[in-house]
């Protein structure tokens, strides 16, 4: 731990950090690392950049691809934090940069991430505004993906926590992670979104109690 917190110079990995402090570390890291760096994939419903930090050793494109992202529920701090350390642990690692190319989104959510640390600290959704006649904002990115959006284990009402939001990937955040994604034609194998409710690890699906044909395959894996 002593070597981890010296070797990341003034960032310290065992506090939490907003958006804009987490942005400049990722543009700090871009910059002292030949095998990394950072991509703007769209704004937020604010405007805020949603930045992508890459590590591709020898350049990406010609290696599998790992994503793993945080933040998409805005109050759950502890997602981001452990994103960044999951980045550090991989940029000490040969092997893991040697045999994959990486892709972290540490703040999914930045309008909301950055609303709970400046206002409302369980913030949960993100801040779009869909007519509301009641003036509630916002919608639970991780109900918001096209796959069987809409069907179970969301709301449709516009001020519960669990909205689903009008639409699949109404919400910029989620439709820049789906463009990103598909542009990389298959090459990202592994897709972990990761929160900070209770001890689990979640495989699919959501939309259904009945599990896909591979699933003691994800279940030996995880």
């Amino acid at each position: 731990l002593e070597q981890r917190k010296a070797s990341d110079g003034n960032f310290s990995l065992f506090t939490y950090h907003d958006h804009p402090e987490i942005l400049a570390h990722l543009d700090s890291l871009a910059a002292e690392n030949e095998d990394v760096e950072t991509e703007v994939i769209g704004q937020s419903w604010e405007g805020r950049d949603l930045k992508i930090l890459k590590i591709c050793r020898g350049g990406c494109g010609n290696k599998p691809a790992i994503w793993i992202d945080g933040g998409i529920h805005a109050r759950e701090w502890i997602s981001p934090a452990t994103a960044l350390w999951t980045l550090h642990t991989v940029l000490e690692d040969d092997r893991m940069m040697d045999n994959l190319d990486w892709f972290f989104h540490v703040v999914v959510n930045p309008d909301g991430f950055q609303f709970t640390h400046e206002h409302t600290r369980l913030w949960r959704k993100t801040r779009s505004y869909h007519n509301s006649g009641l003036g509630c904002k916002g919608v639970d990115a991780n109900r918001n993906y096209g796959f069987h959006w809409n069907e179970g284990g969301s709301s449709g009402d516009k001020c519960y926590d669990t909205y689903h939001g009008p639409e699949a990937f109404s919400e910029p955040e989620t439709a820049a992670i789906r463009d990103f994604l598909l542009a990389q034609e298959g090459r990202v194998k592994y897709f972990n979104n990761m929160h900070s409710f209770s001890q689990l690890v979640l495989l699919s699906y959501g939309h259904t109690t009945t599990p896909p044909d591979n699933y003691m395959d994800f279940f030996s894996r995880s």
